[in-house]
């Protein structure tokens, strides 16, 4: 029996290219949600393998880089172009690319993003905070 606490909704988001898909959101304002907050704090996530710096664009995350022709961007990786990928996650604000790009490129990189042109403070903080952790 639902009680409201989450809603199911279709909606199109960037996967590689748009598709449409169902989505579950929590309604974290709901009277009732403070009584599930015991439970929620003993879920464990299982652990994600990092990508690999020389692995290629993942597709869940093509999306960002769509002025860039296929032939190019399969010969992207974090290794040889990551100054680029960190520079599209600044710019992009798509979370996807900026936990991809977090993992796999390395502090050099982040720091040639963050003297780019156009960055808005925020960024280029945001740059040198992720320069800081190097992979």
């Amino acid at each position: 029996m639902s009680v409201g606490l989450v809603v199911e909704r279709d909606e199109v988001v960037p996967l590689g290219r748009a598709r449409q898909v169902r989505s579950l959101h929590v309604q974290v304002r709901h009277p009732q949600w403070s009584a599930l907050l015991p439970v929620l704090r003993q879920v464990v996530h299982p652990a994600m393998p990092a990508p690999s710096p020389s692995e290629h664009v993942p597709a869940h995350v093509r999306h960002a880089f769509w002025n860039v022709d296929d032939d190019t961007l399969a010969s992207v990786t974090p290794a040889t172009h990551g100054s680029f990928i960190a520079a599209r996650a600044l710019t992009t604000g798509d979370v996807n690319l900026l936990a991809y790009a977090a993992a796999t490129v390395s502090g050099a990189a982040w720091t040639r993003a963050g003297r780019g042109r156009g960055l808005n403070e925020g960024q280029r903080a945001l740059a040198n905070s992720l320069a800081g952790k190097g992979p």
